[in-house]
Parts: structure tokens; C-alpha cells; sequence
């Protein structure tokens, strides 16, 4: 049977009549290798060169391609043609082909070794069982002969997909002209080792942080797009936690589908965890499943998922990036609060006793609180010009004083001052070391138009700053200025959904609602402020107050009982002391209320 042969007209189906093998596209990663001056080392010593050629194509096809899911398209009496499913893979393995070509040289005069140049690009390719084709098997042909030998020459496609210090560095080497290719090629040269990883390590000094990146999760095929939209969702949400560092998208996405090592990641990007995963999608349904490692020592200290519409996420009406955000941010708080907890001081990284020093303080046990003053002290001496160990100390001894725990107010009162104004002068841009200034100045000074200035000095450098708007709503309950107090309550407990310390928020709206005589909405606030943290002092004084003056004398009575029998010595102290204006009469309210149930000045 014979069958007309026409240029244009043949398909898979009509091939495989003929007995040729079925082909398809794909975009797949190609690696040309040449041995480079073929010619004048087989006239020099052709059987010697062809032993050691054979055995260098045989690691290759036993031990390299195996390890890096490539296969061998053909070998050539001088060179090779290698698939692989992705640029990262192709480097390694081009890497590691260039490792055993030292080994097959090592006994050779040096006129006689051989040398190898590779070129690689990805694209969308012709592929069969037997062979690639296609214009992308073509340059990548030309790239490596603009190679000099050892050299791996990468194509702009390929260049995208990696990542400069990890694994590889990368030159740029512009726009280069290639043989029978009409327009000019980006081309880059790859050379092995991560030597500019030091270059772009963040000074952990600057910033106690831990730092988290956000690994773009893997799906299927070639399709990325949903792993990496899942992945800016979190960056923005785990961005808010005023406790972790985020890595931005831009420096992760590369690394989507790599096989990284978290401890380079620990050295090239400076984080502490790496958030990574993949997804399967069925529909309009994916599943997730990530999981957190403690990129230190590659320990994996949570893993979990979920099931959720496409749909539903990028309208914000599913909890399945809430639910991993909310774990994340529980899981690396307790990871470093159980370092500090069990290691000795020495033995721990500065953001392990700034984020433990922090948790300490805030959990309000008198004992963890005490520590955290140990914490904060081994730190300053260690790092005696890092402000923000000086303002969490201030913020330790005005705390102490709010609390009722301290015995000798003027003490507490040198103290702070002297931390705040040390922190300023370290690093008077810093937003720690601005609120902290500001907070001793309301507390031990009645400073309240200093007070204002830092507050605002802070927000101007962080808008963002949780902390710095509870406090000037604070500010502004004690000026009278009712409204604003109300906003920046607002907006303190709007950038504060993971924040653990939220209850400190809660309290400082509750006071604004009290000042601002809604006291049924100052009760509430309280309430979940106690509910948070049931030690916070304030948060118990003002939920009794507001319940008192909102005329529900039996809850304020039960809301007492339970704040005397967590706190048996608590007293009415100097409630809203510094209030102002409209509000002078504030701290005269809160005060007649407590001492109207009962509670000792």
C-alpha cells in the first residue's frame, strides 16, 4: 500500500500508521554538552579520548540523569543531547556532568583533556521517544558555542527560572548575536557555587525578627499561577504579624518546584521558616497541603491543609489561607517561645530572645514576666546598639507599673526613661523606640503634647503599626479627643487580626468607648480583651467600670470576682491619671466605679 506524502499534511495519527513513534509538545528544558576541540584531541590520542568520553557518558546515563529526572536524547561521538522537565534540574545535572568530567581528566596531560561547554534553553518543543525538534533544540545548540570551555551558557527563559546565589551564580552577559538566529539572544553564563549568597544576607542584627519566606506551592503541569496567587495571599496576610519578617514574593518565586535546601535558604535569604506545598486541583475545588520548616536544622514543626473552591478564595469567603496564616503564626511563636524556654541564653539567636523576651512579657505571668526582663537585659549587653531590646525594656517597666506590680513607681519611672532615651538615641527613625518614648512620656511624665509627637513620628514611619495607633488612641481618649480615639482604635484592631497581643488593642479601644460614654461597647471590648488574656489588669478595670456605669451591677460584681481571684491584691491605683479636656472626668468615672464595688485604692 502506498500512501502520497505531502509537506504539511502529515499528523501524529498518519506517522503512527507508518510505524513512527507518536509525538507531542511539551515545553521541556534541553542541554546541549560539546566536547570542545574534538577533532585535535582524537588525532592526538583517539583510543584514550574515546575510553574516557564512553566512561563520562556512562555516569551521565547511570548516575546524573537518574538523580535529576533527565534523560539521554542521543550521544554523539563528541557531545550530548539532554531532556530535562525543568531549567533547574538541567543546571544541576550540567553541574554535576562538569564534577565527573574532573574525575575523567584527573590522570590526563593537561594538552589532552577534555573540555566541555554547555548551552540550555526551555521552550515549547516537538518530543517523541526517539528525538526533540524544534527551533528551542537549535538554540540551545548556539548557545553553547558561545561557551569557552567549562562554561554554561543559559538562555533568558532558563535565567527566569533560577535563582543568582543559590546553587549558581549567574552573569549577564547581554545581547549576543548567534549564528543563523535573525534577532539578538539574552544569554547569561552560570558558573557553580552560591559565592554572592553574603551579598544579599540581611544584617539580623538590624532587624530580631524571625524570617519566614513563602515558598510558591506546586500544582499541576506547567500551571503555577494558582500556587503563587495562594502564596501572595498569605505574604499579605502573615505580613501584618508584627513578629515576623516576610520575605517578599519576588525573592521566593523563582525557587516554585526547585529542590532547595532550607539551609541555603537560611543563608541566602536570612529566614528562620520556610512555608512550602503543593495542590491538586479537581474542578473548581483544590486542595492544599503545606507544611513549616525550621530552616536551622530542616525539622518540619507543623503540616496540615485543606480542601477549597477556586472561586471562593479570590473573593476572601473561604477560610483556607486564614486557617494556614493563623496556624503559621501560632506554630513559629511557640517554636521560638519553647527555645527560650528550655536553652540557655547563650545558646540563643537574637530574635529568639527579642520574639521570646516579647512573649514572656505579654503572657502577664509574673514569673515568664520577670524572665522576659532577664531575656531583655542578656540582650543588650549582647547587642548593646539594637534600640529595640531598650523599648520593649521601657515598655517592661511601664507594664510592671500598670500591672501593680511594682513597689517603687519612681524606680520603674528612671528606668523606662532611661531605656526609651536610649532607644531614641540609637535609632531615633525606629517605630519601637519612638512608641516607647512616647508611652513613658504619658505615664511617668503627663508629657502628653512629647507624647503626641512620637506617636506620631511612629505612624508616619509605619502607618502600619498596630502598636503605635492603640496607642495614640489611647492619647486621645486622655486628650478628649473622642472621635479620633474611636478611629485609631479601629485601626489598631483592623492590622492586628493575628497579632497574639491583640488583647492590648482590645484594651485600648475599650478605653476609648468608656471615655467616649459608650459604655456598653466598652464592655464588650473589654471582654475580649480579658478573653484574650484574663492577667491584663486594665482590660479587668475598665470591663468592672463600663458594667458599673452601663448599670449592670450584678455582671460588674461577677466581672470583680474573677479579677480578684486572679489578681487578689489588685487596687484602684490612679486610673487615667493624665485625662484632659473633655475627658478630665474620665479617670474620676473609672475611679468611682471601682471603688463604688468594693475594689481598695
Amino acid at each position: 500500500m502506498s500512501r502520497n506524502w505531502k509537506a504539511g499534511s502529515m499528523t501524529s495519527a498518519g506517522i503512527a500508521d507508518f510505524g513512527f513513534p507518536l509525538f507531542k509538545r511539551e515545553t521541556k528544558t534541553i542541554a546541549v554538552v560539546d566536547m570542545v576541540e574534538s577533532v585535535r584531541l582524537m588525532q592526538r590520542n583517539e583510543d584514550d579520548v574515546i575510553e574516557r568520553w564512553r566512561w563520562l557518558v556512562h555516569q551521565v546515563r547511570s548516575t546524573v540523569l537518574p538523580a535529576f529526572q533527565g534523560r539521554m536524547v542521543k550521544s554523539l561521538g563528541d557531545g550530548m543531547l539532554l531532556e530535562f522537565e525543568r531549567p533547574h534540574e538541567a543546571v544541576a545535572a550540567v553541574q554535576e556532568v562538569l564534577k565527573q568530567l574532573s574525575v575523567c581528566n584527573l590522570h590526563c596531560d593537561e594538552a589532552l583533556s577534555i573540555g566541555l561547554r554547555v548551552g540550555i534553553h526551555v521552550s515549547e518543543m516537538v518530543v517523541d521517544e526517539l528525538d526533540v525538534y524544534g527551533a528551542g533544540v537549535n538554540l540551545a545548540a548556539r548557545l553553547a558555542g558561545l561557551a569557552e570551555p567549562g562554561d554554561v551558557i543559559v538562555s533568558a527563559e532558563v535565567q527566569s527560572q533560577l535563582r543568582d546565589g543559590l546553587n549558581m551564580h549567574l552573569q549577564d552577559l547581554g545581547l549576543c548575536y548567534l549564528k543563523h538566529i535573525d534577532q539578538p539572544v539574552r544569554a547569561f553564563r552560570v558558573s557553580a557555587g552560591a559565592s554572592g549568597h553574603n551579598r544579599w544576607a540581611p544584617d539580623q542584627s538590624a532587624d530580631l525578627r524571625p524570617g519566614l519566606a513563602v515558598i510558591p506551592f506546586s500544582g499541576q503541569g506547567n500551571d503555577l499561577a494558582l500556587g503563587c496567587a495562594m502564596a501572595d495571599d498569605m505574604i499579605a496576610a502573615l505580613s501584618m504579624h508584627p513578629g515576623l519578617r516576610l520575605i517578599s514574593r519576588l525573592s521566593t518565586a523563582p525557587l516554585t518546584e526547585q529542590s532547595w535546601n532550607p539551609l541555603q535558604l537560611h543563608r541566602l535569604l536570612g529566614v528562620t521558616y520556610i512555608l512550602s506545598g503543593s495542590y491538586v486541583c479537581n474542578g473548581d475545588r483544590v486542595r492544599l497541603r503545606v507544611e513549616l520548616c525550621d530552616a536551622r536544622d530542616e525539622t518540619v514543626i507543623w503540616a496540615g491543609g485543606s480542601v477549597a473552591k477556586v472561586s471562593d478564595l479570590f473573593e476572601g469567603q473561604d477560610e483556607l489561607i486564614p486557617y494556614v496564616v493563623r496556624q503559621v503564626s501560632q506554630r513559629v511563636l511557640a517554636q521560638e517561645l519553647e527555645r527560650v524556654r528550655s536553652l540557655p541564653m547563650n545558646s540563643l539567636n537574637a530574635y529568639s530572645l527579642y520574639l521570646g523576651a516579647g512573649e514572656l512579657m505579654n503572657s502577664l505571668v509574673r514569673n515568664e514576666f520577670v524572665k522576659a526582663k532577664d531575656l531583655l537585659d542578656h540582650l543588650a549587653n549582647r547587642y548593646p546598639r539594637q534600640a529595640a531590646s531598650y523599648a520593649m525594656q521601657a515598655k517592661w517597666h511601664v507594664f510592671k507599673i500598670v500591672q501593680g506590680w511594682s513597689d517603687d513607681g519612681d524606680a520603674e519611672a528612671v528606668q523606662a526613661r532611661f531605656c526609651a532615651r536610649r532607644a531614641i538615641d540609637l535609632n531615633p527613625q525606629q517605630v519601637d523606640a519612638l512608641t516607647a518614648e512616647g508611652l513613658t512620656r504619658v505615664i511617668f511624665d503627663n508629657d502628653l503634647a512629647a507624647a503626641r509627637l512620637s506617636y506620631g513620628q511612629a505612624l508616619s514611619a509605619d502607618p502600619q503599626n498596630a502598636y503605635a495607633w492603640a496607642l495614640s488612641s489611647g492619647l486621645h481618649s486622655l486628650l478628649g479627643e473622642r472621635e479620633q480615639a474611636l478611629h485609631a482604635a479601629a485601626q489598631s484592631i483592623d492590622l492586628s487580626p493575628l497579632d497574639p497581643n491583640r488583647f492590648l488593642f482590645e484594651s485600648y479601644s475599650a478605653l476609648a468607648n468608656f471615655c467616649s460614654g459608650r459604655f456598653d461597647c466598652a464592655a464588650n471590648w473589654a471582654r475580649d480583651s480579658v478573653r484574650h488574656n484574663a492577667l491584663h489588669a486594665p482590660s479587668h478595670r475598665l470591663l468592672v467600670a463600663a458594667l458599673w456605669h452601663d448599670e449592670r451591677v450584678d455582671e460588674a460584681q461577677s466581672a470583680l470576682s474573677r479579677y480578684l481571684q486572679l489578681e487578689p491584691q489588685a487596687r484602684v491605683g490612679r486610673p487615667l491619671q493624665h485625662a484632659q479636656g473633655r475627658n478630665a472626668d474620665a479617670g474620676v468615672m473609672l475611679g468611682q466605679a471601682l471603688r463604688a464595688m468594693g475594689l481598695p485604692p
